[in-house]
């Protein structure tokens, strides 16, 4: 079997990326792997080779519009016309599946669909006039492929109820390495010394993962504990909205906003409470990663929350944009230690029924059979 992926993360091209490292791993399960990403031709990107079978191609286009017509472009030249041996999988089904159902389409492939967010929430459809299109897409395409990888439980109800068969859906959580690491030695209660209890928050600064409500629920929080500190650790668009929210909201010397780090175990470690305010989620990377560090959790009602985040057992869970509930979640949190104790200890048995890389990797080797078969057997 060989596999064509197209998709638009471009972490792929910085050879330390995990991203890259994934796909190398993934690529030796496979007899030839090649990834098309839509990028722009002044980023400068160019075709590599990163393992003995697995190649990248940038789309190189000169603007957005034509990511479609490029990727199809190179998809065509890698594809040979009359073989029958490719599964085409696409990282989602909206822009890349169009071009991957078109190229399975006249290349006779199977097609595969990776779902990563969840656009079945109310919240991703109307975040814009753009998702709107993009869930009626969406739809059409989930209910074409011949093979469907679910990071979460919850979307696979989702896509069953569109009538996908279920036989063809596969439910893989996204791989998160569970094992503590040594050597990050950042504490953060002695790097701000004059705060007795530490609220962390790890994510994009993007309208979605609603930084804004987590804001307005802190405001709450410091009228009970005064000498709290907030920080959100992340990169993004929303930055000088939140930061002028915070100084509105009165509580800006409490909240701290720290650039993206790619190692902030030490912060998960000696947080007091690590919390996920996100309208949607596919899953929720960074929250397992809290808890492996023994953070305890309060998410919203998202992604591997039922999951893995099970309310009053592994961490505390509350409706998405409801900013009272989460305050009152936080301040429980804060001010009941064994309550925070009972959860980290809930956590951890949570975390031991999660499959570990190899078995991971396995799923995604029955996902990608089952859409090769399902298109042999068509």
């Amino acid at each position: 079997m060989k596999l064509l992926v197209i998709g638009s993360d471009r972490n792929v091209f910085d050879p330390e990326s995990a991203v890259r490292k994934r796909l190398v791993e993934q690529g030796a399960m496979v007899d030839e792997m090649h990834i098309i990403v839509f990028s722009l031709r002044k980023a400068h990107y160019v075709d590599e080779r990163i393992s003995d079978n697995a190649f990248i191609h940038p789309t190189d286009s000169w603007s957005k519009i034509f990511y479609l017509f490029d990727a199809w472009r190179i998809g065509i030249k890698i594809i040979p016309q009359g073989t029958d041996d490719w599964v085409i999988s696409v990282q989602d089904p909206f822009e890349s599946g169009i071009v991957g159902y078109v190229l399975a389409l006249t290349r006779g492939q199977a097609f595969h669909i990776q779902l990563h967010t969840d656009p079945f929430s109310p919240f991703w459809r109307h975040a814009s006039f753009l998702n709107t299109i993009r869930f009626s897409i969406g739809m059409f395409l989930l209910t074409r492929a011949d093979g469907i990888r679910i990071v979460s439980n919850r979307i696979k109800q989702s896509v069953v109820g569109l009538g996908v068969l279920e036989r063809k859906l596969t439910v893989v959580p996204i791989f998160t390495e569970t094992a503590l690491r040594e050597g990050e030695k950042t504490d953060l209660h002695q790097e701000y010394p004059g705060y007795t209890e530490i609220i962390l928050s790890v994510g994009r600064l993007e309208p979605e993962k609603d930084f804004a409500l987590l804001l307005r629920a802190f405001q709450e929080v410091r009228k009970t504990y005064e000498r709290s500190l907030l920080i959100i650790v992340g990169n993004g668009s929303q930055r000088t909205r939140l930061v002028a929210l915070s100084e509105w909201l009165g509580i800006d010397e409490h909240v701290r906003f720290l650039p993206w780090s790619h190692d902030v175990i030490g912060y998960y470690k000696t947080a007091d409470c690590y919390v996920q305010p996100s309208l949607y989620e596919g899953w929720g990377l960074a929250v397992i990663e809290a808890m492996s560090a023994g953070a305890p959790i309060v998410m919203t009602d998202v992604g591997c929350a039922g999951e893995v985040v099970v309310n009053e057992e592994s961490g505390l869970v509350v409706p998405a944009g409801n900013a009272d509930a989460l305050a009152d979640a936080i301040s429980r949190i804060l001010g009941d230690h064994g309550l925070r104790e009972r959860l980290k200890e809930g956590a951890h048995k949570s975390l031991e029924r999660l499959p570990d890389k190899r078995r991971t990797y396995d799923f995604y080797k029955k996902s990608w059979d089952k859409a090769y078969e399902a298109k042999k057997s068509a």
